[in-house]
């Protein structure tokens, strides 16, 4: 299976697992420093030991896994 790059909006989208407001739709715009600082000023509380780049890994992996997968889990049994 080909791994997808994620969208903005799948990034966005997964963000909101582990965030408590998700990133906003223009965070490519923000640099990489603007984009932890946002992640560890937003991070849940259940991820607020893990640094800034590691919540990020864990964003970019299910927006990915997601966007992977949608055929799967859109499809109707």
């Amino acid at each position: 299976m080909t791994r997808l790059s994620p969208t903005t909006n799948a990034i966005c989208w997964a963000s909101g697992h582990f965030l408590t407001n998700e990133l906003p739709i223009d965070y490519d715009n923000m640099n990489d420093k603007q984009v932890l600082e946002y992640i560890a000023f937003h991070v849940c509380e259940q991820y607020e030991n893990d640094l800034p780049e590691v919540v990020w890994d864990m964003i970019e992996w299910l927006a990915e896994d997601a966007v992977s997968n949608i055929d799967r889990l859109t499809a109707t049994i």
